[in-house]
C-alpha cells in the first residue's frame, strides 16, 4: 500500500499556522515545514510551547521536517497563515 502522508509547506508559524501543523503532524496526515520570519530564532532554539484542548501540553514541539533550508523538497500543498494577503486554495505545482 502506498503512503498517503503528504508533504506540506506552511507559510507563517503564528497561532493558526502552528496549530494547523500540529494537527497535520499528530494526525499522521503530513510531514510539515513551517516558514518563519520574525520568530525563527526563538522557535529554532526552543521550539513551540502549545496548550491544546485536543493535543494537551506540547513543549519544545517542532515540525517533523526540521529546519527550512534554501533547498526545499517538493510539497503537495502550500498553506498560508490567516493574516496573509493571498491564499492558495489549490495544489501548487502539479498533482497531489
Amino acid at each position: 500500500m502506498a503512503s498517503t502522508k503528504k508533504t506540506v509547506l506552511i507559510v507563517g508559524g503564528g497561532a493558526v499556522g502552528t496549530i494547523a501543523a500540529v494537527n497535520l503532524e499528530v494526525g499522521g496526515l503530513a510531514a510539515v515545514t513551517i516558514v518563519l520570519r520574525s520568530n525563527y530564532s526563538v522557535v529554532d532554539e526552543k521550539g513551540y510551547t502549545i496548550e491544546s484542548c485536543d493535543h494537551g501540553s506540547l513543549t519544545n514541539w517542532r515540525p517533523s521536517v526540521g529546519k527550512l533550508t534554501s533547498l526545499l523538497a517538493p510539497c503537495n500543498r502550500i498553506l498560508t497563515g490567516a493574516d496573509s494577503p493571498q491564499h492558495c486554495p489549490q495544489p501548487v505545482g502539479g498533482k497531489d
